[in-house]
C-alpha cells in the first residue's frame, strides 16, 4: 500500500485557517486568549490566529504555573468576560489545577464565547456539558497535525451560554453530571463485585431479597431494580441452579411466586453487604448529612421540572 502524500506546508496553513474558521464562525476579528502547555504548539496556533486577523492575547501554562505560589488553584490575570474566544492546548495532570483552570476559563469568556480545546486528555463532551457549556461536540478532522508537535489531532468546541440559554443548560449539565455521576458509580460496583467474586446483577437482586424477610415478587425486584423481566428471570435461574435463592407459590396470587435467599444464600450475602457498607462509610465519612440533603434536595428539584418540561411537551 502506498503511503499517503504528505502535505506542503502552505497546503497545511491553509486546511489550518479552514479549520480556525471553521471552528470560530465569527465575521469579524475578536479577542482571543490562546492557552496551553506546549510553548512551539501554542506560539504555531496563536501565529495561526493572528494570520487570521484575530487579536490575540498568550498564556504559557508552564511557566505562569511557575510563578504562581498557590499549589492547588491557577488563577488568570484576565478581567471577568474579557476575551470572545479561548483556544486551549494541553492540560496538567493535576486535578486541582485543572478544575481551577476550567473555572477561570469559564470566568474569563464571554457570553456566548467560543471554546476550542486542541489535544488535551480528559477533556469530552460530557465532561464540557457538565461544567455547563452548550453547543458542545468533538470536530472530526482527518488527516491533520499540529506542525509544531506533529501529534494525532482530537478537537472539541463548545460556547459559554448566552443570556437567554443559561437556565435551561444548567439545568441540562446538572442532569448530564447525574447521569455521568450514576454511571461511573455504577461501574465501581461492578469492578468490586468482580472482585468480591459475585456477578454485579446477582448482587444486586440477592442484596434486595435479602431485605425483605417474607420474600419478594419478581415483578417486585424488576420495578425496583430496572431490571427487564426476561433478565430477571434469567438472574433467578441461574440463582437457583447453585442453590442461592428459593421460590415459593405467592399464598395471596396462585400466578406468581415469591423469591427468598436460602441458607447458603444469606451465607454468601451478608460478607458482602458487610465488605461494601464498611467501604460505603469510609467514602461517604466527609460529607456533612446537610450537604447531602442539600444534593438530595437539588435533584429531586431538577426532576420535577424535567418531569413538567416532558409531560407539557407530551400534551
Amino acid at each position: 500500500m502506498a503511503e499517503p502524500e504528505q502535505m506542503t506546508e502552505k497546503e497545511t496553513t491553509n486546511r489550518w485557517q479552514t479549520l480556525l474558521a471553521t471552528l470560530l464562525p465569527v465575521d469579524k476579528p475578536v479577542r482571543i486568549l490562546a492557552i496551553g502547555f506546549d510553548e512551539s504548539c501554542l506560539s504555531w496556533l496563536a501565529e495561526q490566529l493572528v494570520e487570521a486577523g484575530h487579536r490575540v492575547a498568550k498564556m504559557d501554562l508552564q511557566h505562569t504555573l511557575a510563578n504562581q505560589a498557590v499549589e492547588d488553584s491557577f488563577v488568570f490575570d484576565q478581567r471577568d468576560k474579557s476575551f470572545d474566544a479561548i483556544v486551549w492546548h494541553g492540560l496538567t495532570a493535576d486535578l486541582a489545577i485543572a478544575q481551577s483552570m476550567h473555572d477561570e476559563v469559564f470566568r474569563v469568556l464571554k457570553k456566548n464565547g467560543h471554546l476550542i480545546v486542541f489535544d488535551t486528555p480528559g477533556i469530552t463532551v460530557s465532561q464540557l456539558l457538565a461544567k455547563g457549556y452548550s453547543h458542545c461536540h468533538e470536530v472530526k478532522v482527518e488527516g491533520l497535525t499540529m506542525p509544531a508537535c506533529q501529534q494525532k489531532l482530537r478537537v472539541f468546541s463548545a460556547r459559554i451560554p448566552s443570556h437567554h440559554e443559561t437556565e435551561g443548560i444548567a439545568q441540562v449539565a446538572l442532569l448530564n453530571r447525574h447521569l455521568q455521576t450514576s454511571k461511573r458509580l455504577i461501574l465501581l460496583y461492578q469492578n468490586w463485585c468482580k472482585t468480591a467474586g459475585v456477578s454485579y446483577p446477582e448482587f444486586t437482586v440477592m442484596n434486595f431479597v435479602s431485605r425483605h424477610t417474607k420474600g419478594a415478587k419478581p415483578s417486585d425486584i424488576s420495578n425496583a431494580l430496572v431490571i427487564a423481566p426476561q433478565t430477571l428471570t434469567r438472574i433467578l435461574n441461574d440463582l437457583e441452579a447453585v442453590g442461592l435463592i428459593s421460590r415459593a407459590i405467592d399464598d395471596r396470587d396462585r400466578r406468581s411466586s415469591v423469591i427468598t435467599l436460602s441458607a447458603d444464600g444469606l451465607a454468601k450475602i451478608k460478607p458482602l453487604q458487610k465488605a461494601l457498607r464498611e467501604i460505603e462509610e469510609t467514602a461517604f465519612a466527609g460529607f456533612a448529612i446537610a450537604d447531602m440533603a442539600k444534593l438530595g434536595d437539588l435533584s429531586d428539584e431538577l426532576l420535577m421540572t424535567l418531569d413538567a418540561a416532558f409531560g407539557e411537551a407530551d400534551e
